[in-house]
């Protein structure tokens, strides 16, 4: 048999067999994509659950903490860059983490996010307006999210941006900087509105 067909049926069986076991319900599904991921991955610590229809692509850059949890179609990709997930880190429905294209993204112990969140280290490159974008290239960057944040339902995170330890944002906002430590932010783009457990910041 040719060396290239054969090769290409094996990876047509592998995506024949990926695409089943992520659609299996129930704990029998989620003990056979835990498994998947456990073969990929770059390590893996503790226990899991992947509910079903997600998606990791370059799963040997991820890393994950123990008790990792995420719901239904959900996307990770990682091919070209570094994706780490800490302990206890727990993702709601359709969340979206792309790492790809030379992009970082480290997220801390105990992070909470709603349905929806979407986060990309990497963005096109559009400076020269006598260029199609799609011929210029991305610019990769870092997202770091620290321990104990809360981010609401469809917040999207930009490349370059801190989220501070213990922060909250809520539904909807567009984080395209810093973030200090046990803010509250909302908006397009967020911005910090109050302090957990404090006083509103000072708007001068």
């Amino acid at each position: 048999m040719n060396v290239g067909l054969f090769a290409k049926l094996r990876d047509e069986v592998g995506d024949h067999y990926t695409a089943f076991v992520f659609g299996l319900p129930g704990r029998v599904g989620n003990r056979a994509r835990e498994r998947w991921l456990r073969r990929s991955a770059a390590s893996i610590e503790g226990r899991l659950f992947i509910d079903r229809n997600c998606a990791f692509m370059g799963p040997e850059r991820m890393s994950f903490g123990s008790d990792f949890r995420c719901g239904a179609d959900c996307f990770f990709s990682a091919q070209g860059g570094q994706l780490s997930l800490g302990a206890r880190v727990s993702l709601n429905r359709g969340v979206h983490l792309n790492a790809s294209i030379a992009g970082e993204i480290a997220i801390g112990d105990d992070v909470l996010m709603g349905p929806g969140v979407i986060f990309r280290s990497a963005d096109h490159i559009f400076g020269d307006p006598d260029r199609l974008i799609r011929e210029q290239g991305h610019a990769g960057g870092r997202i770091q999210v620290e321990s104990g944040v809360w981010l609401g339902a469809n917040v999207v995170v930009v490349r370059g941006v801190t989220i501070g330890q213990g922060a909250v944002v809520g539904a909807g906002s567009v984080v395209t900087k810093d973030l200090p430590p046990y803010s509250i932010s909302v908006g397009v783009p967020a911005r910090q509105i109050a302090v957990r457990g404090g006083a509103m910041p000072d708007p001068g």
